[in-house]
């Protein structure tokens, strides 16, 4: 009976290859800790505009002698970021390129402007209807 020997063999990491792909066992460790850093990116900047909130939220908006213009910034602040109003929140997170907030800054204006001009038409056309209605029950009630 034949008698066998266990040897220890020492094994270079940087020569096993990945048994899937057949890379460079370090090469897929790079890649692993690439996307990592990559989540903790994500996960950071998603957590920026909650912790504007909350220090938004911390703060005092009145002082002993009245508000003071930081306060009404982060009031200001505070709404923008929790209004419903579609594009303000985007102006006032910080994790935006200021093209972008710019950008939101013309488009949030002029939706504004666009929805003034609708409601002024609007309006004109109705009192010119209640008007013109006005005048015929008049004559009606005359006659």
């Amino acid at each position: 009976m034949p008698r066998y020997e266990m040897k220890t063999v020492e094994i270079r990491r940087d020569l096993v290859m990945h048994p899937k792909s057949g890379q460079d066992a370090n090469k897929s460790k790079k890649q692993e800790q690439q996307q990592q850093q990559q989540q903790r990116q994500l996960r950071q900047q998603q957590q920026q505009p909650q912790q504007q909130q909350q220090q938004l939220h911390k703060k005092s908006v009145w002082d002993k002698e009245g508000p003071t213009l930081d306060a009404l910034r982060d009031v200001s602040l505070k709404f923008m970021l929790e209004s419903t109003h579609h594009g303000l929140k985007f102006i006032t997170e910080s994790a935006r390129h200021h093209v972008e907030r710019v950008l939101w800054v013309v488009v949030v204006f002029i939706s504004w402007i666009l929805a003034a001009y609708l409601i002024y038409k609007v309006r004109r056309k109705i009192t010119i209807q209640i008007v013109t209605l006005y005048k015929i029950v008049t004559r009606l009630m005359s006659t």
